[in-house]
């Protein structure tokens, strides 16, 4: 790991180096802000205050979301920035259909939810696996690309395709124009947080810029702190006009204690109650860690106006060293019900991965077009390594009565002859064919297909040596019609394949596999309004899910799943000072046969019936209120199964949250107040396959900035 911090160093170092012999002939603009009055352009593409007009993640080509046939939603910075979300799940509250991780758990495993299923985050168009390190900082986004569904013609590698959908986290890159901001965030809760962003050109063809944040906080729930810092250095080379190379570095760190939730029994359920802010485990209990390092390097070429080519090489690693104290109950592991009365057993846990991955992809672009056609052609190849090794320990145990505890059993690494080690092994490789065309400029087809292989080889100290692979061929279609100027209706088929993480397994592991349906309507007026309403059916197979004859301690293989729903999500900007975003979704995710002792038609846990968020905002442009803005919006959602066996639902809950602003050419800040009622409210916390955690209380935060 400091071989690679090492690395980072040297790149920024040799950067500013150049500077000397550059600096000379640099020409600095100066710095223009520009309050929302006009569409902005970056390099991921025009928005217009929270209405972003294209993307790039759905089809790897900046297309009009409107002539895209499927759910793509957009969360750009200008709506992060007015609700001053604290993390990437925050972010991500915004689009429909959506359930993000819990901010307090350990990022050791990605928990997020799309449409009822598990979701890839990648970083740029690469999988970030586990999603370890620091990963609810936004300093490096330049926006939220989701992409609903399986999307397996254009993303694989590491483990393989999205099968739920892709949660796309787009990083800022350097720019020609030099500017640095530095900021502070301090609020309820001992939250410090001091964050830079610099883009320094260094010539005229070389550009670096470097984001950076650090994160010290505590909780409303006993003893628990935290503490992440993450370092971006991205350096742009432009060879000429045609040619250039981006290098993008990441070093990402958290550190705090292991808190695992609390039983449903004693906090939603039960004839007894737990404090709701305990914190289970001994005073004693070390800090737990989660690390990412990775490379990433990027060339792009335009050989003329019709013909492009692009590769792209990333190398990863990543670690988790997770040490707790976890409760044991009537049922296992999961222990939402106590052992008797209100006491539970409790023995130490220490669960270790390290991850190593290697991806590349290669891709030749063409573009075609007449009077009345356009078409956009994308061949690629990909080829990835994921290795994933890891063990997990349990020593000690002690009983403990939630209701008055004393936890009195000491923590010490586990290091006993139960152990479970393993490693899982994956390979991905593939080719694909994209082709996207226009007619008369009002139907829009998209076709590819992609030639994919999984490998997944699992092995463990007790005997397993188990190898499956699966090569098949995925399709994707779709078809976009402009019924108007302001209403366009589609409909599209897609699938996904992708092998599986470390788990202890009690079967071989399988390929997971998905398929997706989709139809509805994309719709927009005058720059002022836009949206998309959608309705969608996506099956899974071979799903991982915990064996309960192990209590959950292992897991099977042989899940098979289904959600459909309906999803809406539009933006309203009547005027330059307004701006209003909505979204709401209905989603029915079951079990479609029998697994373990889930019986088919069980509700997949987590996921609610009904979710939905609204948040407007009003920025004054004149007079002597200019520069001021004030927002204001509510997040809800129904209840949810704790697990699979649909034994506990996590209540329904709503908060409101609200922020004053103000900002000028080269100074901003805010005053942000999260759930200002107060709300007291448990969410599903995915720790075991699903305790509780309580929501968060209010938090009130003041933010500053200085841009120069």
């Amino acid at each position: 790991m400091l071989q690679r911090s090492s690395l980072y160093s040297a790149i920024i170092l040799a950067c500013l180096s150049l500077n000397v012999f550059a600096v000379d002939e640099v020409t600095a603009l100066q710095g223009v802000t520009v309050l929302g009055t006009k569409p902005v352009n970056t390099s991921a593409g025009q928005v217009d205050q929270y209405i972003a007009t294209t993307a790039d993640s759905a089809t790897k080509t900046r297309t009009p979301l409107k002539k895209i046939p499927q759910s793509v939603q957009v969360v750009p910075k200008k709506l992060m920035d007015d609700q001053q979300v604290q993390s990437v799940g925050e972010a991500l509250q915004n689009v429909s259909g959506v359930v993000p991780n819990h901010i307090a758990i350990i990022p050791a495993w990605e928990s997020t939810l799309v449409r009822g299923f598990a979701a890839e985050h990648l970083q740029d168009g690469s999988n970030l696996n586990y999603n370890t390190g620091d990963r609810e900082s936004t300093i490096n986004i330049e926006r939220i690309e989701v992409l609903k569904g399986p999307n397996a013609v254009l993303y694989g590698g590491n483990s393989g395709t999205p099968t739920g959908g892709a949660v796309n986290l787009v990083s800022k890159l350097p720019s020609a124009q030099k500017a640095t901001k530095v900021g502070i965030t301090v609020g309820s809760h001992g939250v410090v947080k001091p964050t830079f962003d610099i883009n320094q050109p260094l010539s005229e063809n070389v550009q670096l810029r470097v984001t950076g944040e650090y994160t010290r906080s505590k909780s409303p729930i006993e003893r628990l702190k935290r503490e992440t810092y993450n370092l971006n250095p991205t350096l742009k080379i432009n060879f000429n006009d045609k040619t250039a190379l981006v290098l993008q570095g990441k070093t990402s760190r958290w550190k705090g204690q292991d808190y695992q939730g609390l039983p449903a029994t004693g906090t939603i359920a039960g004839d007894f109650k737990i404090n709701r802010h305990l914190f289970v485990g001994n005073s004693d209990l070390p800090d737990s860690t989660s690390e990412l390092d990775s490379v990433t390097a990027t060339l792009d070429h335009q050989w003329n106006d019709r013909w492009s080519f692009s590769t792209k090489v990333r190398k990863a690693n990543s670690e988790f060293d997770e040490k707790g104290q976890t409760l044991v109950g009537a049922d296992g592991f999961v222990a939402n019900k106590p052992s008797a009365g209100s006491v539970w057993g409790m023995t130490n846990v220490n669960l270790y991965q390290q991850q190593e991955d290697v991806s590349v992809t290669a891709e030749l672009k063409r573009e075609f077009t007449t009077p009345k056609t356009q078409t956009h052609l994308v061949l690629g190849a990909e080829h990835s390594t994921l290795d994933d090794d890891g063990f997990m320990d349990t020593d000690g145990f002690a009983a403990v009565d939630l209701t008055n505890p004393t936890f009195s059993l000491p923590y010490t690494d586990p290091n006993t002859a139960f152990r479970w080690s393993g490693k899982v092994a994956n390979k991905t490789s593939g080719v694909y064919a994209q082709a996207q065309h226009s007619m008369h400029d009002r139907v829009h087809l998209l076709g590819g297909a992609k030639l994919a292989k999984v490998q997944v080889g699992y092995a463990d100290n007790f005997g397993a040596d188990d190898h499956t692979q699966k090569t098949k061929t995925l399709p994707r279609a779709g078809v976009v019609i402009d019924l108007n100027k302001q209403v366009s209706a589609f409909t599209s088929y897609s699938e996904g394949l992708r092998g599986v993480g470390w788990a202890n397994y009690s079967d071989t592991p399988q390929p997971i596999e998905s398929k997706q349906k989709e139809l509805g309507f994309k719709f927009g007026a005058n720059q002022k309004l836009s949206g998309s309403l959608a309705a969608f059916e996506i099956e899974r197979n071979h799903t991982t899910i915990p064996d309960p004859a192990t209590g959950g301690l292992t897991s099977l293989p042989n899940g098979s799943e289904r959600s459909k729903g309906v999803e809406l999500d539009m933006v309203w900007q009547p005027t330059a000072n307004f701006s209003l975003t909505g979204s709401y979704a209905n989603t029915d995710a079951v079990y479609t046969k029998a697994a373990g002792t889930i019986p088919a038609g069980n509700q997949l846990a987590g996921v609610p019936e009904h979710s939905g968020r609204v948040w407007g905002n009003y920025q004054f442009k004149q007079g002597r209120a200019k520069g001021f803005s004030m927002g204001a919006g509510v997040y809800a959602q129904s209840a949810t199964m704790l697990t699979g066996s649909n034994d506990f639902k996590a209540p329904a809950f709503h908060k409101f949250d609200m922020k004053f602003g103000y900002e000028t050419k080269h100074f901003e800040t805010a005053l942000t107040v999260k759930n200002v009622t107060n709300k007291q409210y448990f969410e599903r916390f995915n720790y075991f396959g699903g305790r509780v955690a309580p929501g968060s209380d209010r938090a009130i935060y003041f933010s500053a900035a200085l841009k120069f």
